[in-house]
């Protein structure tokens, strides 16, 4: 995990050095955050939450669990590119009254779409 993120990894890496604190990142696969509520229990005791950027399906609803779980229960967010989509979708969802926002990158068709993909056609 940590080759595909590693300037997110660098990062949190040099701020804690700067702070003169260590770091402790637990990679987590949002997979399992699908389904199973009892997999919100390693979520308790963090001091904060990154979804990077990404794209495609895989996961999104598992994300999109941690996000309302980490909102809920007061815990730092961060959502980097798509992790910031996914939380205006979340928000959408679980907070305005929009249970089938989304992206069209997912949901093409979805009755609310938060973030949609804008194609522009040239014409000459």
């Amino acid at each position: 995990m940590t080759d595909s993120y590693v300037s997110i990894y660098q990062a949190l890496t040099h701020a804690g050095a700067d702070q003169n604190c260590g770091i402790d990142i637990q990679w987590l696969d949002a997979n399992n955050f699908e389904q199973d509520a009892n997999n919100f229990d390693v979520l308790k005791d963090v001091d904060g939450v990154i979804i990077p950027g990404g794209f495609g399906a895989s996961g999104v609803e598992g994300k999109i669990n941690v996000i309302e779980y980490v909102r809920t229960n007061n815990i730092p967010y961060l959502g980097l590119c798509y992790g910031m989509q996914l939380a205006a979708i979340e928000f959408a969802r679980n907070a305005c009254g929009a249970p089938t926002a989304h992206t069209t990158e997912v949901d093409k068709d979805t009755d609310h779409p938060i973030i949609d993909i804008l194609l522009c056609k040239k014409s000459y």
